[in-house]
């Protein structure tokens, strides 16, 4: 029972089915063949090391440009940021660095596959003003717990000490059911 076909067999249970996946993949795939292949968005030309079998989207610039949608906005905040945007023709707010037809960069250059390179570092990996990136020698601090935590610590020490001290002038008030203070305390002055 259970291993056979018919009344016996046992049904599958849980998120891996199959056929609930069918839908979700249709779904991509269609998307997917919207957009223009990220080479040829970026720099004009696949870079796939045989273009023809290269499956990672459209390679026609011009019918992606007949049938692309109107721009989400103006100003398009990578390309702002970094002075070119990876995504290139593929943006929703390419109106800043889409001209006629071509990725640009913050000069008006157009960016070809001979000056792909020079963008990589902005791109990949840590960028200029990049915030959410967090180098190696970090995470093995982290991941050792030998990360130094002090600011941190004097930082809640103080929330801590301000909220106590609102509670108690609250209770003397008169006003039972404090709620957390309406302004955060300014941490105290560590030294690095």
């Amino acid at each position: 029972k259970g291993k056979g076909k018919g009344k016996g067999r046992k049904k599958f249970k849980g998120q891996n089915k199959a056929k609930d996946r069918r839908s979700n993949e249709d779904v991509a795939r269609k998307a997917l063949l919207q957009q223009l292949c990220p080479d040829v968005a970026f720099c004009g030309e696949c870079l796939f090391f045989n273009p023809e079998q290269c499956r990672r989207g459209n390679h026609d610039v011009k019918e992606f440009l007949s049938l692309r949608p109107a721009d989400l906005g103006d100003k398009c905040v990578v390309f702002e940021k970094i002075g070119v945007c990876p995504a290139g023709l593929n943006c929703r707010f390419g109106a800043q660095h889409v001209k006629d037809g071509v990725n640009v960069d913050k000069h008006g250059k157009p960016v070809t596959k001979e000056t792909r390179d020079q963008y990589d570092g902005l791109i990949l990996g840590c960028g200029i003003g990049e915030v959410n990136y967090v180098d190696d020698t970090m995470k093995q601090h982290l991941r050792k717990k030998t990360y130094d935590f002090s600011k941190a610590k004097a930082a809640v020490q103080a929330w801590n000490k301000m909220y106590k001290l609102q509670e108690a002038a609250k209770k003397e008030a008169g006003q039972e059911g404090a709620t957390a203070p309406a302004e955060a305390p300014e941490a105290p002055a560590a030294e690095a």
